[in-house]
Formats: C-alpha cells, structure tokens, sequence
C-alpha cells in the first residue's frame, strides 16, 4: 500500500523519529511517523567490512570524487550510495515537492527532477543556494549547465540566498503550503550547510512542513 495514504489518517500529528536505511555506509535520515509494509532493517557487517567502507569514505573525499561526478553532464557531487538511498526515499514517498538546500552546480536537482518524472510526473522541486548555479558552474567550468536541462526547466525552482534567512523561509513555506493543503507530499533534503548549529536551525524552520509519511 502506498505509505502517504496509509499514514494520513484524519488529525494524525507528525512524530520525528529516526530510521536507519539500508545503505553500505553509515547513514541515517529522519521520517515523520513513517512506515511501510516492506520496510527494511539495516544490515550487521563486519569489523573488515566496515573497516573497508570507511577507507572508501575517506578515499572518496581524499580524492575529491565528488567534484569529478557528472548525472547527464552536469556536476553531482553526492556519494553513489547515498544517491541510490535518495532514489530509493524518492519512490516510496513519490513527493509532490521536493524541498532542497544545497544546489550547487544543480546536479542534484537535476537527479531528483529525472527521478520525479518516473514516480511522480507532477511533482516539482524548490532548491536553495548561498549563489545561482550561473556561478557555480563557471566555478568548475562546467561544459553543461543543469538550467538547460528539459527536466530542470520542467520541474525545478532555483531560490538564491540563506536557507534560515526569514525571506527564504517565506518563499520556501509560499511553495509547500499549497501543495500541502491539497494533501500532496513535501520531502526535505538538507544538504547545503553541514555544520550542526546550521542543521539544527533548519530542522526547526522546515519540519512543519514535511508531510506525515515523508522525509526530512
């Protein structure tokens, strides 16, 4: 059964917990009051094998993989498991918006836009940056910009500034209310400051704004 429909029961409130998914690397993510017929547990390795991932990890931002990455030619600088455990949110949760900090060259968005037109033909996505993707991609003079994309043009609102800004909030609230209103879904993604008093502030900005079922 779908896990939006069978979580909006009439005066349902959202209750935070945190799940662990079933990735190769240490990560969790945050659901409101979310379950699924088919949920999974995450998986005991080894000593030797968690040992292994963590030379991968290391290796991985040793070696600045994630500037080298493209998805159709653009930047994307997401580790490839975690980007498959973002596919995996994307279909369970099918969101009818997807809120993202962190755009950088639009990669991302550009991930989640070719995911949507599978799951979610509707579905659209608001991403927020410090700069526009303009500058980062002559940053790392980039052959291929994410704006040219049919996909990004199709689904993707760019908003440039601070995401705990009181403007940006307004705009970001402007978009997910109406689309929380008619019962659709709201996923949240925080992947643009990565210190904990930055995270900690955004959590408490947006996650009245993640629907019950989803993610933040």
């Amino acid at each position: 059964a779908n896990n939006r429909r069978a979580n909006k029961r009439q005066g349902e409130q959202p209750r935070v917990q945190t799940k662990a998914t079933h990735q190769f690397t240490a990560h969790t993510v945050s659901t409101v009051n979310h379950t699924h017929a088919h949920q999974r547990r995450a998986p005991t390795y080894s000593e030797g094998i968690m040992t292994t991932l963590g030379q991968y990890g290391e290796l991985y931002e040793r070696e600045k993989i994630h500037q080298q990455q493209t998805f159709l030619g653009v930047r994307f600088g997401q580790d490839p498991s975690d980007a498959l455990v973002m596919q995996e949110i994307v279909f369970d949760v099918a969101p009818d918006l997807i809120i993202e900090m962190g755009t950088n060259s639009g990669g991302s968005s550009l991930y989640y836009a070719f995911l949507l037109e599978a799951v979610n033909p509707s579905g659209k996505i608001v991403t927020v940056d410090l700069e526009p993707v303009e500058k980062w991609s002559r940053r790392w003079r980039e052959r291929r910009s994410a704006l040219d994309s049919p996909y990004w043009k199709k689904r993707v609102t760019q908003l440039v500034g601070y995401s705990t800004s009181a403007n940006v909030v307004k705009q970001v609230t402007a978009l997910a209310e109406p689309v929380r209103a008619r019962g659709g879904s709201v996923l949240i993604i925080l992947d643009g400051c990565h210190d904990y008093s930055c995270v900690n502030q955004e959590l408490a900005l947006y996650a009245q704004l993640v629907t019950v079922g989803s993610y933040c």
